[in-house]
């Protein structure tokens, strides 16, 4: 990742209101907007959070691959 910007959050929604949480969101989608180099890794439970931010999903439970998905812009 040589030259790359990388923004890594772990769980960043656990804990806030759903109002927040949605803010939070949509924060994450504007700076996507801003910067589109630059690379958002997210680990999240709750996958609707996030709804159409993420480029590409990955679905794990318990360290198993359950599911890839490519969403395109």
């Amino acid at each position: 990742m040589a030259g790359r910007n990388l923004v890594l959050l772990d769980e960043p929604f656990q804990g806030l209101a759903p109002v927040l949480a949605n803010q939070y969101a949509e924060s994450l989608r504007r700076l996507r907007d801003l910067n589109p180099e630059l690379c958002v890794i997210v680990t999240e439970s709750n996958g609707s959070l996030l709804r159409d931010l993420p480029d590409t999903t990955l679905t794990l439970e318990r360290g198993e691959l359950l599911a890839s998905s490519t969403n395109l812009h």
